[in-house]
């Protein structure tokens, strides 16, 4: 924030929580925590808030550690943060037989993916399009619906696109930036509901 102004949400966020207690907590209990906080109700966008809440913990916490605290690199770590999180939820497993090189089984959801862990150690999708596009769009995280950090992510699309786009666009720019297992099945529901 170029104001170095912290936006209220996130300051009344910030003294809920004792600062004892962030001292002690892992990061980890602190994102399921504002998952579970964030993620009721349909019409609140509660990843893009738990984004911005996180993104000022990791600027609090790299402040106090003496490190550069720009915000965009302090977004950059929240968002690997949640990622990991989000996989270790649900592929705990297949993330360690990954990082010990194991052949995952064949009946691993995750293994007709091409499944690699990144350098900051989230996994991702190596597809065909290769250096022909933008790492990124090459390597999809992968994640699975089962996840609340993945349903908020796609509520976070589905509130951000339902009234400029259709659901298939909005699926399509999803798939520019993950591998969501189980997505088809979710977005049914959504249609639905």
């Amino acid at each position: 924030d170029p104001s170095g102004v912290i936006p209220k949400e996130v300051e009344r966020e910030m003294k809920t929580e004792d600062t004892s207690y962030l001292a002690v907590t892992t990061v980890p209990n602190i994102i399921t925590e504002l998952v579970e906080r964030h993620s009721t109700g349909r019409l609140s966008n509660g990843y893009a808030k738990v984004v911005v809440i996180l993104t000022y913990i990791v600027k609090y916490l790299r402040k106090v550690c003496k490190q550069d605290t720009n915000l965009a690199i302090c977004r950059k770590t929240a968002m690997r943060l949640i990622m990991r999180r989000a996989q270790n939820e649900s592929f705990e497993d297949t993330k360690k037989k990954l990082l010990a090189e194991h052949k995952l089984p064949d009946n691993d959801p995750v293994a007709k993916l091409n499944p690699f862990i990144d350098g900051d150690g989230v996994m991702r999708s190596s597809t065909r399009l290769g250096k022909l596009a933008p790492f990124e769009t090459a390597n999809p995280i992968i994640l699975h619906v089962k996840s609340p950090v993945t349903r908020m992510i796609v509520m976070h699309a589905h509130i951000k696109y339902q009234h400029t786009v259709s659901m298939n666009a909005m699926i399509a720019n999803l798939v520019k930036q993950y591998k969501i297992i189980g997505l088809g099945r979710y977005v049914r529901r959504l249609r639905q509901g």
